[in-house]
């Protein structure tokens, strides 16, 4: 019996390219993408930077809010951004935090939550918020970022984020060219929409947060809410593709398929 002809589970096998496919899905979807995020993403962000101020409007003095304008690609196009003011933590403040943020990092390093990936994940971000309340004990009007700041590195991180998502997600998508082409416009498509709505309601939500409570918290959730997440849901959606790619070509004559060395 030929290798190609062995359907039952082993290592050494890989899929046989489709060279055609894979080029026509780049085109039609991936290509097309691209030049439109590139053409319109200044509009994107001032459309993304209008909905913001106005929902922080509800809950804020409008007169502390703006959009500000920022340049991000030469020869392309800026970006837009809301533009709102600071609010430095007083001393008690830094303290409370402290003390809590300790008490939680012993509740992540004891029992059996020891070494899980959750307890090493907050454990990160509650080292971070230490080294936070440290500094703004210390030395707060040396801090150097307003949230105005803030918000113009989120948008243009963000505009990278969804820039390279289109590259990143057309290409593992596209080369995984056994699944059909339905199934990979929707990965790619959902992977896109899920990027575009979680980044704007991010936006927003650390914006409040950030001005409600204040800038303590900026380290933290620019170390640790930031693109780690974008690239988690990436690799979830990834994988449902991989999943549904495997169980359709492991029945049948499609097992077919598989190329074995």
């Amino acid at each position: 019996m030929q290798k190609n002809q062995i359907y039952y589970p082993r290592t050494y096998r890989r899929f046989q390219s489709d060279y055609k496919n894979q080029l026509l899905f780049l085109l039609i979807c991936v290509l097309p993408s691209l030049i439109l995020l590139l053409c319109f993403y200044p509009q994107l962000t001032n459309l993304l930077s209008r909905a913001t101020q106005g929902c922080l409007s509800i809950v804020m003095p409008a007169e502390g809010l703006g959009i500000q304008y920022g340049e991000y690609i030469p020869f392309i196009g800026g970006v837009y951004f809301v533009s709102l003011p600071s609010n430095t933590p007083s001393f008690s403040l830094c303290m409370i935090n402290l003390l809590v943020s300790f008490g939680l990092l012993w509740f992540c390093f004891t029992s059996k939550r020891k070494g899980k990936p959750l307890s090493i994940y907050f454990s990160i971000m509650l080292l971070i918020h230490v080294v936070s309340c440290i500094y703004f004990a210390l030395a707060s009007q040396y801090f150097p970022y307003t949230i105005t700041q803030y918000s113009e590195l989120y948008i243009k991180q963000q505009v990278g984020i969804w820039l390279s998502f289109v590259v990143i997600a057309g290409f593992v998508t596209g080369f995984m060219n056994n699944g059909t082409l339905l199934a990979r416009c929707l990965t790619f498509f959902g992977i896109m929409g899920y990027s575009l709505v979680f980044g704007s309601v991010r936006y927003l939500a650390l914006l409040y947060l950030l001005s409600a409570a204040s800038s303590l918290y900026m380290p933290v959730v620019f170390f640790a809410l930031g693109p780690f997440f974008d690239f988690l849901y990436l690799v979830f959606f990834y994988g449902l593709f991989v999943e549904h790619v495997i169980r359709r070509v492991n029945t049948g004559e499609r097992r077919a398929v598989w190329k074995w060395f």
